[in-house]
């Protein structure tokens, strides 16, 4: 999950869960388990978020805020699917903080660990894109990180970043 202490807006959806922003309003401070990486702080950039958002390859959408944790979504092959927290760190939440447009800095995600539903993440439904997310933190996009091919993965839902 990504969230954003300051609650800012989230570009291309509702929000995704750790400590950055989702389009609701929501910040996050996710579940147990693994942490991961995601943007906090300040709202989105008054030019707009650098990377893609929404619909387009690689763009990413916030989704399933509860007002503290949400899902981040991956748009891909023409469909929005999940991303699973294997391998995840904290660098991977500053870059899709980033992407999404918020601050970075104080960056940060709670992932499951062991999956089954401790990161605090609503679970997705159908595709499961990435696996094996291995950000350097020299990246510009969550695309641009190493990971798994496309849909390649061993991991159920509630293992959704």
């Amino acid at each position: 999950p990504v969230g954003e202490d300051a609650g800012g807006d989230a570009a291309g959806g509702e929000a995704a869960g750790a400590e950055g922003g989702g389009a609701d309003g929501g910040g996050a401070d996710g579940g147990g388990g693994e942490e991961a990486a995601g943007g906090g702080g300040a709202a989105a950039a008054a030019a707009g978020p650098p990377g893609p958002v929404g619909e387009v390859e690689g763009g990413l959408q916030l989704k399933a805020c509860d007002g503290e944790c949400c899902r981040l979504d991956i748009f891909h092959d023409g469909a929005f699917g999940s991303i699973c927290d294997d391998s995840v760190t904290q660098v991977t939440a500053g870059i899709a903080c980033r992407q999404l447009g918020f601050a970075s800095e104080g960056a940060s995600v709670q992932v499951g660990g062991s999956g089954y539903g401790g990161s605090g993440t609503t679970p997705g439904t159908g595709a499961i894109w990435l696996d094996e997310l291995r950000c350097a933190g020299t990246e510009e996009t969550i695309f641009d990180c190493p990971h798994n091919p496309w849909g390649n993965h061993n991991c159920i839902h509630a293992e959704d970043l």
